[in-house]
């Protein structure tokens, strides 16, 4: 039994697919990536050179963090606090650093001692800080004393510099500042991802709490911070083959969304639209956020029984707001029983807190794929983040429901 999904969840014994993308150690890794940086010698940035006037102690610490070799900087001359000393990092050996490319650094720092001038800065091609463009820069001061964090800083890089030869500098003013730093990451993107030495691939990113699957971010999106996020446009996430939809299923679709925008986009389906306007033409499975009149709406239905839930969320347009929502619902084709909940928060006007009842399962045993973000046949695109998602092999009660609901509500705001 997955022991990450709790704590204390119902039906945990009969869950046959979960992820969760704040669980940052167990099931989300982060979006596929290179590190530019990857290698032990990389890494070893005490092999780095440096340059003049100045210098900077680099200490190999007799510990690690997060498997990374922790280092101690420092001012070697203790005379200029305010000497900056370049870092030249793997000259020549980082790859094309290409002209108006947006490239991130990252790594992670723990401050020692720390005065209100100190930051670090980063170059790329010669052109991260000097002669990039859209450059962030990272202020010690902003760090509590003796406290681990991951920190980045991105740039466009500039104009080429000295015969396109290809490096890295890191650029560090350190004012007197005593800096611990590991897990040293470059990468060509425009937002830093979490660390990894190495590479991440499309099927390394995102980790079925269960152990039974493998999951593929080749179609999904990715936020400023490296989630996992459906833009509405063309993403959507293939689940395994778990049986929803034969005519002795039993299942549980359980999870939290928050729903960016409503374009009768699918948040969950396991088939695709049939015949237009045939209530017969639905075939299994859809969870639904949608507008009419400019207004939110949730809709479920299952199997051919038509739109088991149609309701509108809010009193309120759709006008940039979100809405998190903790849903899950269950149906046993076998013994046509199904139940439903939905909780929202996050919103203005919403018309009730809590939505759930029972209905009848259709009897539609049609079956293309378990998808989250899109019908099947590539349309109703959802724009959403979805946080969490599970699916259990059995029906779980409204009051196993309402009990998992209160076990994670704080988590969300819902």
């Amino acid at each position: 039994m997955p022991t990450s999904v709790g704590p204390n969840t119902f039906g945990e014994e009969n869950l046959v697919f979960a992820f969760d993308t704040g669980d940052t150690v167990n099931s989300y890794k982060g979006e596929p990536t290179e590190n530019l940086l990857s290698g032990s010698t990389k890494q070893n940035i005490s092999t780095w050179s440096y340059s003049t006037p100045g210098g900077v102690d680099c200490t190999a610490l007799g510990e690690t963090y997060r498997g990374g070799q922790v280092y101690r900087l420092q001012d070697a001359d203790g005379v200029d606090p305010d000497v900056s000393v370049d870092n030249y990092v793997m000259y020549n050996s980082v790859g094309n650093v290409e002209t108006g490319s947006q490239y991130a650094f990252s790594f992670d720092l723990r401050v020692i001692q720390k005065s209100n001038t100190s930051n670090a800065g980063g170059s790329g091609n010669g052109a991260w800080i000097w002669y990039g463009t859209n450059t962030t820069n990272i202020a010690f001061a902003d760090y509590e004393i003796g406290e681990w964090n991951r920190v980045s800083m991105t740039v466009t890089a500039g104009v080429s510099w000295d015969l396109n030869v290809d490096y890295i500098i890191p650029r560090i003013d350190y004012d007197n500042s005593i800096i611990d730093v590991a897990n040293f990451q470059v990468e060509k993107k425009s937002h830093a991802t979490p660390f990894v030495n190495g590479t991440r691939s499309a099927t390394e990113g995102l980790k079925d709490l269960t152990g039974n699957s493998t999951l593929d971010l080749t179609n999904v999106s990715f936020d400023s911070d490296a989630q996992m996020t459906f833009d509405g446009t063309d993403d959507f996430l293939t689940l395994p083959d778990i049986d929803t939809y034969s005519s002795t299923a039993k299942f549980t679709v359980e999870g939290v969304v928050r729903a960016i925008g409503g374009n009768w986009g699918r948040i969950f389906t396991n088939g695709s639209n049939g015949v237009s306007g045939s209530v017969t033409g639905f075939i299994n499975t859809d969870l639904i956020i949608s507008t009419s009149s400019s207004r939110p709406y949730i809709q479920l239905r299952v199997g051919n029984s038509g739109f088991i839930l149609g309701t509108q969320i809010s009193e309120n347009s759709w006008s940039g707001d979100d809405f998190v929502m903790y849903f899950a619902f269950s149906a046993n084709k076998e013994s046509r029983t199904g139940t439903y909940l939905f909780r929202f928060g996050q919103n203005n006007g919403l018309l009730q807190e809590e939505l759930s009842g029972t209905y009848t399962p259709g009897t539609s045993t049609g079956f293309v794929e378990n998808r989250l973000g899109a019908e099947t046949d590539n349309e109703a695109y959802a724009e959403m983040d979805m946080h969490m998602f599970k699916l259990y092999n059995r029906e779980l009660s409204l009051e196993e429901m309402r009990k998992n609901y209160n076990v994670i509500k704080g988590r969300f705001n819902i």
